[in-house]
C-alpha cells in the first residue's frame, strides 16, 4: 500500500482551498465593494466600458493588451452610486492602471 498525500502533504480529502485545518468552517469575510465586483451589473459595466473604448488604453494608446482593465474615474468604494455608470469608466492597460492608483495615493497624502 502506498502513502498518498494531497496538496501540501495533507491526507487526501482534507484540502479545503484556503481554509485552514484548525478552522475548517471559518467564514470568509468580504467587503461590500468586493461583493459588488462579482455581480452581473459589474460585468456588464466592465464589458461596456472596454467595448466603448475599443479595448485600447485611453492613457497610452496601447491596443494590444491581453487583459485590458476598466478603471473607475470616481472611487468605486466611496461613491457606490457611480459604480455602474459607464461615463465613470475608462479602459487602461495594467501599467497605466497601476500608475493611476499610485498617483492617486501620493496626491492624497
Amino acid at each position: 500500500m502506498t502513502n498518498r498525500t494531497g496538496p501540501f502533504g495533507m491526507p487526501p480529502g482534507y484540502w479545503q482551498a484556503g481554509i485552514g485545518l484548525d478552522e475548517p468552517t471559518a467564514p470568509i469575510h468580504r467587503t461590500e465593494s468586493e461583493l459588488a465586483r462579482k455581480t452581473y451589473a459589474y460585468g456588464v459595466w466592465r464589458k461596456t466600458v472596454l467595448k466603448r473604448d475599443g479595448y485600447a488604453c485611453q492613457s497610452c494608446g496601447n491596443d494590444e493588451m491581453n487583459c485590458p482593465e476598466a478603471h473607475h474615474r470616481v472611487s468605486f468604494a466611496k461613491f457606490p452610486e457611480q459604480r455602474f455608470v459607464v461615463a465613470n469608466g475608462v479602459t487602461l492597460c495594467a501599467t497605466c492602471h497601476s500608475r493611476t492608483h499610485r498617483e492617486a495615493r501620493l496626491s492624497a497624502q
